[in-house]
């Protein structure tokens, strides 16, 4: 390029310059301020979910263990009531067995009485058989 061709150029650019230097130095610090506040509010916005991410896991953490602990008192709860169950069958059985040797032996008692009946029977039907 020429001098000539240079120097117009640049003189264009000092005629933009004047006409609309002020006009772009004001959008740009007005474009300066509107990110810079932006900025601010997106780090603002950011703060705020953090902490009230760290709120929710916090009251997750608190409600899972007193869940926890609710689950651990049913346990034990129905595991008492299971023992007590286990100790009350043991008894009944006890029982069961108790009254079913007691009514077996009476029936065997009950047996040698009939052994003894039927033996009666034999003699006196030789008796009747006899006469």
């Amino acid at each position: 390029m020429t001098d000539a061709k240079r120097d117009e150029g640049q003189d264009v650019n000092a005629i933009r310059d004047i006409l609309f230097g002020q006009q772009m130095r004001d959008y740009e610090q007005r474009f300066g301020q509107l990110e810079a506040a932006l900025a601010e509010k997106l780090d603002a916005l950011r703060s705020s979910f953090d902490t009230q991410l760290e709120q929710l896991q916090q009251q997750s953490a608190d409600k899972l263990q007193e869940t926890d602990a609710q689950q651990q008192a049913q346990a034990r709860a129905l595991q008492e009531n299971l023992d007590g169950l286990n100790a009350d069958m043991q008894q009944m059985r006890q029982e069961l067995i108790t009254s079913m040797t007691d009514q077996v032996d009476a029936v065997r008692n009950s047996s040698v009485a009939r052994t003894d009946l039927a033996e009666w029977l034999r003699d006196l039907a030789g008796r009747i058989d006899g006469q």
